[in-house]
């Protein structure tokens, strides 16, 4: 689906009640993240992720203000695990969001979409910036772009997330955001050292290439304006034209066109 498309299929739809709509699409945006988050099972672990982090700067501690009222430092699948489990709690509390059409939606339930949307950012943030190599191995990064942009043009819509929340990935918001169709963007994203899917290479937005050593011998980093300054972007890119060639040995970054969902 185009970014035109998500963008219609994310508003009100004439006569639908607002409470009624942010229900729905909050079931359906938990189950989507939860799908996605449950193929890196044998990637995100206690070992590997040892705090619920999004990179360096951020890192989220853990508490639901009924069993647990002061924040815990815990590992990335413990914590993700804790906001599964309150998210369904919360959905399955008929109070907080009744069943049946005749029901009434009480006054606190905007403000508790707004925090269950919040912390669900928080897995996106986690996923791009420890395990999108491994989304790419897994040949699913096309459908984590897809589900992000979705779920950055739903919350804008409806004011669900505050803009200090989205820092952590700010810039891929600023380009979902900002996205016009057949207009270049770009979508950044940090990466460990991969083997890059020549389908991925294909939708690069801009000519690129590298020899071994992971010097940019093609590629003007003018050409990305304020993206050339992000604090992920070590290099431009440092990409292999073809199918299983890899990136440079010390290349951190890539700039993947932010189209590459299609």
């Amino acid at each position: 689906m185009g970014s035109g498309n998500l963008r219609e299929a994310v508003q009100l739809p004439p006569g639908e009640d607002l409470n009624e709509w942010l229900a729905v699409n909050t079931v359906d945006f938990y189950n989507a993240i939860s799908m996605l988050y449950g193929t890196l099972g044998d990637y995100c672990v206690d070992g590997k992720c040892p705090t619920m982090c999004a990179g360096p700067k951020y890192e989220y501690r853990w508490a639901d203000g009924v069993t647990i009222k002061k924040p815990i430092q815990c590992t990335a699948p413990v914590y993700i695990d804790h906001l599964f489990v309150w998210v369904e709690n919360q959905v399955d509390d008929p109070r907080l969001f009744p069943q049946g059409g005749d029901s009434t939606f009480p006054d606190d339930f905007q403000s508790a979409v707004k925090k269950i949307f919040t912390r669900l950012f928080r897995v996106y943030a986690h996923i791009y910036h420890s395990h999108f190599s491994q989304i790419c191995s897994l040949g699913a990064e096309a459908h984590l772009n897809t589900l992000f942009k979705h779920f950055v043009f739903f919350t804008s819509a409806f004011g669900l997330v505050k803009r200090e929340e989205l820092a952590p990935l700010g810039e891929l918001v600023d380009g979902a955001e900002g996205d016009v169709e057949g207009r270049p963007r770009f979508l950044i994203v940090e990466l460990n050292p991969i083997i890059v899917r020549g389908d991925v290479v294909s939708h690069l937005d801009l000519q690129h290439g590298s020899d071994r050593s992971g010097e940019v011998v093609a590629g003007d980093k003018s050409e990305l304006g304020r993206f050339a300054e992000n604090p992920l972007v070590n290099l431009v890119w440092s990409v292999v034209h073809g199918d299983g060639h890899e990136c440079a040995t010390d290349v951190n970054a890539v700039v993947l066109d932010g189209n590459v969902d299609g």
